[in-house]
């Protein structure tokens, strides 16, 4: 592998986040007793980016996913 290529995981065809994609979860991560609100926007093989209601966005790895949960859709 050279300095150049960026390394893949598996694909979206492995993935059993997306179907939560464009709606509004709660995320647990591990080691974290709290868990993180927002809609789902983004997924890739090794990033999940959230979109908060105040237009902060969450970057977190799919590794450190303990759970992810759909919230009961509100009307914003």
């Amino acid at each position: 592998m050279s300095e150049y290529e960026v390394q893949t995981f598996k694909g979206l065809d492995y993935q059993p986040f997306e179907k939560f994609v464009g709606k509004i979860v709660r995320i647990k991560v591990k080691d974290d007793p709290k868990g993180i609100t927002g809609r789902l926007a983004v997924l890739t093989d090794r990033f999940i980016e959230l979109m908060h209601m105040d237009g902060r966005s969450t970057v977190i790895r799919v590794d450190e996913v303990a759970l992810i949960s759909p919230v009961r859709s509100r009307e914003a």
